[in-house]
């Protein structure tokens, strides 16, 4: 049993790890290592699939590695994810200064990191289910999240600043810096409690991975709740990065604007984290679903619509199209984990929690390809009134006139279940 001081200094640890290792995350969304690929001289639609390695990787990893640490220990395998991540982002460090070897460094650097990535997602829920009261969670995963974006948020203007002044060949320093965040990290997850041990004893059987997952996958309500969440990333997940290459592309954008894009959607996530944990307490997760879907499908529709805005400047539109986009993730992301939680299978949480990351990989790694082959087919473009249309257009109109009635399809059948 905790006591509130060992509770607060749990929580501590927590706050000050998610701090420190998701700096390395947020690279793949605030633009950084999107500049980092085009200074390497990798084309739009390899990088397309390059920025979503890591979910492919996970896509295939995650349920098994989640199996073991029930099995092992979740803590062990979370320690060895961020060597491996370490790892990783220092052989994507390097991928600058070796030239005839930079596309071997940057690949095996981001797979390295994604299979990091996935020994500590796999287990990451798991380990804090425990340690946090279900009355809290709520309004702790809305600080959590908060107070870790505000530390990628202060990270990443002072990488624009510095890339305003310095320029692209400061890329690769910007990722060994942040390569040192995991080291930090990986000191402070070691002082997060593991409360529930690992369930295999000298005295109890093996279970086989398979007969664990059926278990899980018996849980009706959780299975479908997955599905559901394989299907809503497969809409959304590549949204900043479609607006990021029309900005590129059509924008004429620099590297340090992007990053500026990338550090809005951020600022738009904590406020978005605020937002969510109030509307989860006084409207429910159905309905937090319904309204953030609908702020997502505007913002889509309105970002390649710039032109009949003239009255502001291109890079604040975009801004506030950004920020807003960020605000409604976010907010739903907060009813996410909470449905996740809420139904969570009793055992095997490791191997639950990473049904349900598997799922949200499968819908990521399904759109980052999508994207990747329309980009090499569709190379054309041509105008309709004041309108670009080009595939990052399209996309983002597709995107924006089914999301919202697809949300709420989900959201009645809901209400038809209860």
């Amino acid at each position: 049993m905790m006591t509130e001081k060992d509770r607060s200094k749990a929580y501590n640890a927590i706050i000050v790890t998610q701090c420190f290792g998701q700096v390395a995350g947020l690279c793949f969304v605030n633009g950084l290592i999107f500049n980092y690929l085009i200074f390497l001289d990798f084309s739009e639609q390899s990088l397309v699939l390059f920025l979503r390695v890591p979910s492919l990787i996970a896509l295939f990893t995650t349920l098994p590695l989640a199996y073991l640490s029930d099995k092992k220990g979740k803590s062990k395998l979370g320690q060895l994810g961020n060597v491996i991540q370490i790892l990783g982002m220092a052989s994507l460090c390097a991928a600058a200064y070796l030239t005839g070897l930079k596309v071997i460094a940057a690949v095996g650097g981001v797979i390295l990191f994604a299979f990091g990535t996935s020994l500590l997602n796999s287990s990451w829920f798991a380990l804090l289910d425990p340690i946090i009261p279900k009355s809290q969670r709520g309004s702790f995963f809305a600080k959590l999240r908060t107070i870790w974006q505000l530390f990628g948020v202060t990270f990443t203007f002072a990488a624009q600043l510095i890339l305003e002044k310095q320029g692209d060949t400061i890329l690769a320093p910007l990722l060994m810096c942040v390569t040192v965040f995991i080291v930090i990290r990986m000191y402070f997850y070691g002082k997060i409690p593991e409360l529930e041990q690992s369930i295999e004893t000298e005295h109890e059987e093996k279970k086989s991975f398979r007969k664990e997952l059926k278990k899980v996958l018996l849980h009706k309500e959780y299975f479908r709740y997955c599905l559901f969440i394989l299907i809503l990333p497969f809409a959304i997940s590549c949204l900043t990065l479609i607006y990021n290459l029309y900005e590129k592309s059509i924008l004429n954008f620099n590297s340090a604007d992007i990053v500026l894009m990338g550090n809005l959607v951020m600022i738009g996530g904590i406020v978005g984290y605020v937002i969510g944990a109030f509307a989860l307490k006084r409207l429910g997760e159905k309905e937090l679903f319904l309204y953030s879907s609908c702020c997502i499908s505007l913002c889509a529709v309105a970002f390649p619509l710039h032109a009949y805005f003239p009255f502001l400047p291109i890079k604040n539109y975009a801004g506030i199209i950004t920020f807003c986009t960020g605000l409604s993730i976010s907010a739903m992301s907060i009813g996410i984990t909470a449905m996740m939680l809420h139904l969570l299978p009793k055992e095997n949480k490791s191997l639950s929690t990473s049904l349900f990351l598997t799922a949200q990989e499968i819908g990521t790694g399904l759109s980052a390809a999508l994207l990747s082959l329309l980009i090499a087919v569709f190379t054309g473009e041509s105008m309709l009134g004041k309108v670009h249309i080009n595939v990052y257009s399209i996309c983002l109109l597709v995107i924006g006139f089914t999301l919202t009635p697809a949300m709420w399809f989900y959201c009645k059948s809901i209400k038809n279940s209860e």
